[in-house]
């Protein structure tokens, strides 16, 4: 635990750029809300960052920030292999969210969603999004 929140969030996408090599970044157990997590999502997706595991569970993203990742995984991923995001305040709405990137992102291979307050209707869509994945 680091005390990080959304202002730090500069400081580690900064660091994400200069060493654009690094592989793994855990800030598990912080203050990272979904603005923290948007900026950093933006550097890792969009800059084409070669971070394969990120770790941000029990942060306070919310469904702003799991809506925002999952659109982003839905659309591109060249490196990205793992998520963990258990405990992150996310609703049925980032599941259901969720449940379209498994559908269409074949390169994730792990996405830890656990500890959050999904609904029927968000488990349902995680189950055919499962479903489409060969192993």
């Amino acid at each position: 635990h680091m005390f990080l929140n959304n202002n730090h969030m500069v400081c580690v996408t900064g660091l994400l750029l200069l060493k654009n090599n690094l592989r793994v970044l855990s800030l598990k157990n912080n203050d990272i809300g979904s603005d923290g997590f948007i900026r950093l999502l933006h550097v890792i997706i969009l800059k084409d960052c070669k971070l394969r595991i990120l770790d941000v569970s029990m942060n306070p993203i919310g469904d702003p920030g799991g809506v925002a990742v999952a659109a982003l995984l839905a659309k591109k991923n060249r490196y990205f292999k793992r998520l963990f995001m258990s405990g992150t305040g996310l609703t049925y709405v980032s599941g259901y969210n969720f449940g379209i990137v498994l559908y269409f992102n074949k390169c994730l291979e792990v996405l830890d969603l656990s500890v959050n307050k999904f609904s029927d209707f968000a488990a349902e869509a995680l189950m055919k999004g499962w479903n489409t994945i060969t192993l």
